[in-house]
């Protein structure tokens, strides 16, 4: 049987898992972490789960792997729902670093493989040298919006041009129609305009995409679909980040619900409804266990026709 263990912050996830353990983490007063083991890995599989939301993630993470290696463990696998820095996928200004590139250096030192979540450009896995397992929650999310609102009047709409891929493949799913909203920014976090492809006059609407951080562009967005005729607003994003004021920003919005993958701790809020991703690492991690396809398994258990 595999070894799992769960960083501090993974145990919403992780504790669902069967074989589930905690590493042992210790915070010093100073900000230094330790962590430890307390049961021989020596010659196992291991699994560490946990979302890197903060730079003290990717340390626990780090600190997971070395002593989980000097343990002798033959195989160390990294479950990572929300991988930190994944927008920083490339060089948009000269002498500027590569986070996801950062990461994944990062990450080969210790794991022999990488497990991960709705990554924010599929471009991403090749920045890495050792075999990377990226689930998509398309599906899910398919799954969840037939069993809780009406496809008749439903349309998907991407918030932008980047995400319309995404929002494609949800809507041909669900047998809907789509329609993207272009977005121009004038820095991070700050959209200067936004325009309208598409018809959703009388409709009712699901904004769709990969993570929600401040808020505010979803936010604008929700306002236009509204203006342009739109009846109801709904949002399902897989990464709820909600940095800042973001949470305020929901609740006080035209949105009337979102709905995210529990791949990073949520705060209560009355407009949120929380989706697990539990089931999914448990049937990955058995299928791995069993040498089976991983993408078989997807399709298998989350697509239904």
């Amino acid at each position: 049987m595999a070894n799992i263990f769960g960083l501090s912050k993974a145990h919403k996830i992780a504790s669902n898992i069967k074989g589930f353990q905690e590493l042992v983490i210790k915070k010093f007063s100073d900000g230094e972490i330790k962590v430890e083991i307390d049961d021989t890995v020596r010659n196992s599989t291991v699994y560490v789960i946990g979302s890197l939301r903060s730079s003290d993630d990717v340390m626990e993470l780090m600190m997971a792997g070395d002593s989980i290696k000097r343990a002798s463990a033959d195989k160390i696998i990294a479950i990572i729902p929300y991988m930190a820095y994944m927008r920083q996928d490339r060089k948009d200004k000269p002498r500027t670093a590569i986070g996801a590139k950062v990461i994944a250096n990062m990450l080969e030192i210790y794991f022999d493989q990488i497990i991960t979540i709705d990554l924010h450009a599929t471009q991403i896995e090749g920045f890495f040298n050792i075999p990377v397992t990226h689930i998509e929650c398309t599906n899910l999310f398919a799954n969840y919006i037939k069993s809780n609102y009406e496809l008749e009047n439903l349309m998907i709409v991407s918030p932008d041009v980047g995400g319309a891929k995404r929002a494609k493949k949800l809507a041909d799913r669900l047998g809907i129609p789509l329609a993207i909203i272009n977005k121009e920014r004038k820095m991070a976090n700050i959209v200067d305009s936004m325009s309208l492809m598409g018809n959703v006059k009388g409709k009712n609407v699901m904004l769709f995409d990969d993570m929600v951080d401040t808020a505010g562009s979803l936010c604008n967005a929700a306002d236009l679909l509204i203006e342009k005729g739109a009846i109801d607003v709904y949002a399902s994003i897989t990464h709820g980040v909600l940095s800042g004021d973001a949470h305020d920003k929901i609740k006080n919005s035209v949105i009337k619900h979102l709905n995210v993958i529990d791949t990073i701790n949520i705060k209560p809020n009355y407009k949120i409804n929380v989706i697990t991703c539990t089931d999914i690492i448990q049937k990955t991690i058995d299928t791995i266990e069993n040498n089976q396809s991983v993408n078989k398994l997807i399709k298998k258990q989350f697509e239904k026709n």
